[in-house]
């Protein structure tokens, strides 16, 4: 479940979960709390200070070691705790019979390293629409042309040991005269070099350097059937004028091998033949994904059949990104 409401106190947000889940993930930072502590520490709480010790803290060490003193609001503070409790970031024990004043002890919980360490955390703390706007300018257009008739499709920036590419399906650029890679104001991004796979729908522009205001995604290849994801992109709209950024939301729904031997997985966002080349993206903000192609069978519409949408998994991403750079 999303936080929206705690938006606002992104900073605050930030020096809650690193405070609690210092003992596990900053033991230097975890040290000097427990020093301040210590040298304010009352007879009463020598209870409190034996848990320090094994890495809980209370909502009155973070009062007291920040110095908020009254200017802190107890049910804002209460409220974030609660947040990152319920996505994994800590976990609370209560032990109101050891410690006078309190009930309620924190610290790391199972996925806090793993969304603070790789700057996730207001991702999944703050949901889609987050996630939409932090990442949206890391969505490309990418413009194709034959025989000067244009194509249209997709790319998305990932930063693959400190150099920033785009990907994309190898299709998009196949066989092209002329690619021009457009951000989402329409302005032309230059690009060093483009290099597409023999072995599957994927091909890289690689740039210069990171566009402003470009934050690039991570791939993630921990792929869960019933994840929820969206797609993101630029496929053309009929009797629109210009290009729109389209959004999408549904699930994985399943992981396959298409005839030929590739890894595929279907998922429920709805897309269109311009869609090629988007990202698929979880509720961490991670890439498990991009979208290839429609399954069908020929003149499977006269019969009223779906198409399933499929895209190839970021473990493929990142094995090409591997063999291309290496």
């Amino acid at each position: 479940m999303p936080y929206p409401n705690l938006i606002p106190h992104q900073a605050l947000v930030k020096s809650v979960a690193d405070f609690f889940t210092s003992a596990a993930l900053d033991p230097a930072y975890f040290d000097s709390i427990n020093k301040h502590l210590l040298a304010q520490g009352k007879p009463s709480n020598n209870n409190a200070t034996k848990f320090r010790r094994l890495g809980f803290l209370r909502p009155e060490d973070f009062i007291e070691y920040e110095s908020f003193g009254e200017s802190l609001e107890i049910h804002v503070l209460e409220e974030i705790l609660d947040a990152l409790v319920s996505i994994q970031v800590l976990k609370k024990s209560g032990v109101n019979m050891l410690i006078r004043g309190s009930d309620k002890l924190y610290n790391a919980n199972t996925d806090a390293e793993y969304l603070i360490k790789n700057d996730l955390l207001m991702n999944r703390l703050f949901g889609f629409e987050y996630i939409i706007d932090q990442y949206q300018n890391a969505v490309f257009k990418i413009e194709s042309w034959r025989c000067g008739t244009p194509d249209a499709g997709n790319g998305f920036l990932v930063d693959y040991l400190g150099k920033p590419v785009v990907v994309t399906n190898e299709h998009v650029i196949r066989e092209s005269d002329d690619i021009k890679l457009k951000d989402h104001s329409d302005t032309e991004v230059s690009y060093k070099q483009m290099i597409s796979s023999d072995k599957s729908d994927l091909a890289i522009l690689e740039l210069s350097s990171t566009p402003k205001d470009a934050k690039p995604f991570a791939l993630n290849t921990n792929l869960k059937v019933l994840a929820e994801v969206l797609t993101m992109g630029y496929p053309p709209v009929p009797t629109t004028k210009g290009s729109y950024a389209v959004f999408h939301l549904g699930e994985v729904n399943s992981k396959v091998e298409s005839y030929w031997g590739h890894p595929l997985f279907l998922f429920s966002a709805k897309t269109n033949p311009g869609n090629s080349g988007s990202p698929v993206i979880d509720g961490d903000g991670t890439i498990l994904g991009i979208v290839t192609e429609q399954l069908e069978e020929q003149e499977g519409y006269k019969k009223g059949k779906l198409p399933y949408y499929a895209a190839i998994p970021s473990t493929q991403i990142l094995g090409f990104l591997n063999e291309t750079f290496h």
